[in-house]
C-alpha cells in the first residue's frame, strides 16, 4: 500500500500533461511559430479525414478559407461540397488545434508539419483501446496563399 500513496503523484502529473511528450509539445510549438510568422489568414488547400465517415468526407477536397474561416470546399474533380462534406473541412488552426489533443478519448498523438510554412500535414490521433471506432487521420496538402481583394 504504502509504494500506491508514492505512486500517485507521479500518476497525477502524467495526467496533467496529456498525451504529448516534452519533444512533442516542442514541436507542435514550432509549428504553430511558422504558421503564425507565415501570416497567411487566406488560403486554399486540400485535406482529407480517414475515419469511419462516408466518402464525401474522406476523399480529398479543396478547402478554401477566407479570415480564417472555412468559406467553401470542392472534389478534386471540382465539385462543390455540402452537408457533411463541407461542415468536415477544418482551418489550419482548427487542425492545430486536434493537435494538441484535448478529448479524453485520445491515447496519443503522432503529427507531421510543413517544414516552411508549419501547417500540420498529418495529425493521427489514436484512440484508447476501449473505445470502439474512435480514431482519426488527417491530412493536408498544397497550402496557397491567396490574394484576395481589399474591401
Amino acid at each position: 500500500m504504502k509504494w500506491s500513496a508514492a505512486l500517485f503523484p507521479v500518476l497525477a502529473l502524467t495526467a496533467c500533461l496529456g498525451v504529448l511528450d516534452p519533444g512533442e509539445s516542442r514541436q507542435l510549438r514550432e509549428a504553430e511559430e511558422r504558421w503564425e510568422a507565415a501570416g497567411i489568414d487566406d488560403y486554399t488547400f486540400e485535406m482529407r479525414t480517414s475515419c469511419f465517415c462516408p466518402p464525401e468526407i474522406y476523399e480529398w477536397a479543396v478547402v478554401e478559407v477566407r479570415d480564417g474561416v472555412v468559406v467553401g470546399a470542392k472534389s478534386l474533380d471540382g465539385e462543390p461540397l455540402a452537408s457533411w462534406g463541407l461542415t468536415s473541412r477544418k482551418t489550419v488552426e482548427q487542425l492545430f488545434d486536434l493537435a494538441h489533443g484535448g478529448e479524453d478519448w485520445i491515447e496519443d498523438i503522432d503529427f507531421q508539419f510543413d517544414e516552411e510554412l508549419g501547417y500540420p500535414r498529418r495529425i493521427e490521433l489514436i484512440s484508447s483501446r476501449n473505445v470502439a471506432d474512435a480514431g482519426a487521420v488527417y491530412e493536408a496538402r498544397n497550402l496557397v496563399r491567396s490574394l484576395v481583394a481589399t474591401r
